[in-house]
Parts: C-alpha cells; sequence; structure tokens
C-alpha cells in the first residue's frame, strides 16, 4: 500500500500540440553562432500547447486593447498565433465578439 503512494504519473506528451519556445531578447545576441545545433537543442525549453490553448490565447490576443507601447509586439504576436492555428490546424480564424 505504501509503495502505491510513492509512484508519481508519467509524463507524456500530447499529440498534436504546438511547441511554443520563449527566448529572452538578451538570448539573440551574435555570439550565439559559435554554438552548434546540438548544444542550441540542449538549451531550448519550450512548453506544448494544444489547439484549444492556441485558440484561447488568439482570441485573448484578438479582444485586448494594447497601450501604445505594447502595439508592435501585440501585431506580432496575434499574426504567429493566427499563423499557427493557420498552417498546425488547418483552422480558420473566425470573429470573436
Amino acid at each position: 500500500m505504501a509503495q502505491a503512494k510513492n509512484k508519481k504519473p508519467k509524463k507524456t506528451k500530447k499529440a498534436g500540440g504546438t511547441k511554443v519556445t520563449l527566448v529572452p531578447a538578451d538570448d539573440l545576441s551574435a555570439g550565439d553562432e559559435d554554438i552548434d545545433a546540438e548544444e542550441k537543442e540542449e538549451e531550448e525549453s519550450g512548453m506544448f500547447l494544444d489547439k484549444e490553448d492556441i485558440q484561447l490565447i488568439f482570441n485573448a490576443l484578438r479582444k485586448y486593447i494594447p497601450t501604445k507601447k505594447e502595439e508592435h509586439l501585440h501585431g506580432i504576436l496575434l499574426e504567429k498565433f493566427e499563423e499557427i492555428l493557420v498552417v498546425d490546424y488547418d483552422e480558420i480564424p473566425t470573429e470573436v465578439n
């Protein structure tokens, strides 16, 4: 009985997820060219998002009204999430009220 409590469920990747990798601006330096592809892959981290998660983020971005400072980044994020929906999931975003 005590052994059953100590077992942790195994984490599995969900099929059909999209990996989203967030890269801080200071990691985009020119010195990264020296790092080979294998080292870069080991350093990368990210998360897998399902279609529903991508749609939720896209809809939230679409409704969000950015400040003047956020306008450029907001436009880029909105475009990228829409691209993920169309290319990866063959989903054409519809109008959200």
